[in-house]
């Protein structure tokens, strides 16, 4: 074979080669953080306002995680006003959107809610936690391995 002929099959082959890989790129499952997360960081400012009241508040929110029991104790302090508490907790898989769970926050006369985490994948999540107590909003973030 002449040389003419295998730059030609070499041009073949790499064409070859970029169209399987923009076949494989476009069959990529790209998932985004938050479907919403420009209309998010539109409104980022209040999610700094609402730390910042969860950050000054003297008695911290405790978030206490049994794995053997595939559980998560939520504890608020007194001070949080639980008889006008609302919000939600959202479990956050950074990795996965789809493996997101929601619970609406619903504490028992002790400040306190059980929470079943026996359906989350194990690995890295993020627990966010926002409520409102005698109309101020809060924030709480925290980080865990399951």
């Amino acid at each position: 074979m002449n040389w003419g002929k295998s730059v030609a099959l070499a041009f073949v082959l790499f064409a070859i080669m970029i169209i399987g890989l923009v076949v494989v790129c476009v069959k990529q499952d790209v998932n985004l953080v938050a479907e919403d997360y420009y209309k998010q960081e539109i409104a980022y400012q209040d999610r700094i306002d609402e730390i910042q009241n969860a950050k000054q508040m003297e008695t911290k929110i405790q978030f206490v995680l049994n794995k053997k029991e595939h559980m998560a104790n939520l504890v608020f302090p007194k001070e949080a006003g639980q008889e006008d508490l609302h919000g939600e907790i959202h479990f956050f898989r950074p990795s996965d959107a789809s493996m997101d769970r929601k619970v609406v926050l619903a504490l028992d006369l002790n400040g306190q809610q059980q929470i079943d985490i026996s359906k989350l994948f194990p690995g890295y999540w993020k627990m966010q936690l926002s409520w409102t107590a005698n109309g101020k909003r809060f924030f709480e973030e925290k980080s865990f391995m399951y």
